[in-house]
């Protein structure tokens, strides 16, 4: 019997948002289980992760992440130019938006295998808010990329990285920042009506430079109500695949009862 990427990333979703009970979360998340582009719809398809539908998915790989993030995380692969791990906050809390104003912080973990080569960079986050009728999304931000001086798992947050460039999508602008002044509170502050269409963590080649050659785990979006999740990014674990083999033998049997 065969099933369609979307309706095991649904199955996953539902598994996922039923277990969003207590205000801290860690979710284990599988590259494999990545939404593709038409199923995450820019973070408007009910489900919680996805990539970017033009490039490939990052990879999961037995590369043990920091300390208390298991013996698996997300790889750049820099034999691409391009990659990116996509989170839908309102999916991933459950609720019907998450705004600008809403998030007080987010923060991740990367091992950069070229942390001392200037010639490589790390990954970055960036933001996405709704746009309207006729652009996909308002406004970008995107912030500084980690600057880590050595190759161990090292830490990054919006406390310490700054606002790089702002492009806004309706105006049809693109905005240099002041990266000592534009913090995520600041951004909270000007842009805190603005919908979060969803979180991008990228790992991507500016021109002239070699592709990314770092790991990623332990991303965490932690919001002003105090609401937390942390996600442990892995490879498939066995009990996991049979976990999603039994959710969709029971949905299988559920149509054909109704049927």
């Amino acid at each position: 019997m065969k099933y369609s990427k979307p309706l095991v990333s649904m199955i996953f979703a539902l598994g996922l948002l039923s277990s969003l009970g207590a205000s801290a979360t860690t979710i284990d998340v599988a590259s494999s289980a990545l939404a593709d582009g038409p199923t995450f719809n820019n973070g408007q398809g009910g489900v919680p992760f996805g990539f970017d539908p033009d490039k490939p998915r990052p990879m999961g790989v037995s590369q043990p992440g920091p300390t208390g993030f298991g013996g698996s995380s997300f790889s750049s692969n820099p034999s691409e130019t391009y990659t990116a791990f996509r989170m839908s906050p309102k999916d991933i809390f459950g609720t019907s938006a998450v705004t600008m104003s809403d998030l007080s912080s987010i923060s991740y973990w990367t091992k950069n295998l070229e942390a001392s080569n200037s010639s490589y960079s790390d990954w970055q986050l960036k933001i996405y808010t709704e746009g309207d009728s006729t652009n996909w999304y308002g406004k970008r931000f995107m912030f500084d990329r980690p600057s880590n001086a050595t190759t161990a798992w090292t830490q990054s947050s919006t406390a310490t990285l700054g606002v790089n460039r702002i492009s806004d999508k309706i105006g049809g602008t693109e905005i240099t920042v002041d990266t000592s002044n534009d913090t995520l509170s600041l951004l909270g502050s000007v842009y805190g009506s603005e919908n979060i269409l969803f979180i991008d963590m990228i790992a991507a080649c500016n021109s002239g430079c070699l592709p990314v050659n770092s790991y990623l785990d332990g991303v965490n979006i932690t919001l002003q109500n105090g609401n937390s999740a942390t996600m442990n990014l892995t490879v498939p674990e066995p009990a996991t695949l049979a976990l999603f083999g039994l959710g969709l033998v029971g949905l299988e049997f559920s149509r054909r009862k109704r049927a």
